[in-house]
């Protein structure tokens, strides 16, 4: 396979600075001359480093002599990370780190969850109490895979909820959010903002907006929407007027004159 000229003349450049440094690694005598994949330049001198030698390879073949062949010696790949590893750190925890080794061999994850005879138990009992997977995994701070898992070892399959009026139910307990239909038609009627929904109830806009799709409601566009300003662009239409006319007069956009004047739009204002 044919390289890229950038990388043959990088390959080339670096060979050629290691043949004239010597081609061996001065910490352990390995010959590199051969195989720049595991030569490393190392700055004697960090003071004087202006640029890593990966970037100066792509300079002058002058400037890049000055800046390597000038500041830095060869090192082996092994001998370069032995010099920059912080033996100091390790040598002074070893007695923590070989604890950790010696705990166990593998570190816990959330695949291991369902493994644990604690955390099944509890899923266990808040499953025999009513709650659903996505109930269990939010009261145990858990994703919803290690809850499923325990339940299927356990011969449980919870059934999927279909209706909406169970989805809405288990939103409603999951997010703590008490209102119902309605009550949700009844601020709808009102022109109130989804927000002002929202701030009412005390949760997110999020779960509001969620909750008017549940119930098969409707917003249009977020504004405040009435009767009076349904029938109010259904009268306009009948002058003639255009929709944009129309959403001129009334100030706002002509798409939410035209979702006012369709059936779905109308059916939900019925309190």
């Amino acid at each position: 396979m044919k390289a890229s000229t950038t990388f043959i003349r990088k390959t080339a450049k670096k060979l050629k600075l290691i043949r004239l440094m010597g081609g061996k690694c001065v910490t352990c005598g390995l010959d590199l001359s051969q195989d720049p994949a595991i030569a490393d330049f190392h700055h004697t001198d960090m003071t004087t480093k202006e640029v890593d030698p990966t970037v100066a390879l792509c300079w002058t073949w002058e400037r890049t002599c000055a800046e390597i062949k000038d500041k830095c010696v060869i090192l082996c790949r092994n001998c370069h990370g032995k010099l920059h590893y912080r033996y100091d750190l390790l040598n002074d925890n070893r007695e923590e780190i070989e604890r950790l080794v010696a705990q166990e061999k593998e570190p816990q994850s959330e695949r291991g969850l369902s493994h644990n005879p604690e955390v099944a138990n509890e899923v266990l009992r808040l499953h025999s109490e009513g709650h659903k997977i996505r109930r269990i995994a939010i009261m145990l701070g858990i994703s919803r895979s290690p809850v499923k898992t325990i339940l299927i070892k356990n011969g449980i399959r919870e059934q999927p909820i279909h209706t909406r009026e169970e989805r809405s139910r288990l939103m409603k307990e999951v997010m703590g959010v008490n209102v119902t239909k309605e009550q949700l038609q009844t601020y709808l009627a009102q022109g109130l903002f989804a927000r002002e929904i929202a701030d009412k109830i005390g949760c997110s806009r999020a779960t509001i907006t969620t909750l008017i799709k549940q119930h098969g409601l409707f917003l249009v566009n977020g504004h405040k929407v009435n009767q009076a300003n349904v029938e109010e662009a259904k009268r306009l239409k009948a002058t003639g007027q255009s929709l944009r006319q129309i959403a001129l007069h009334m100030k706002v956009h002509m798409e939410t004159i035209r979702r006012w004047l369709t059936e779905q739009s109308r059916n939900y204002r019925h309190t």
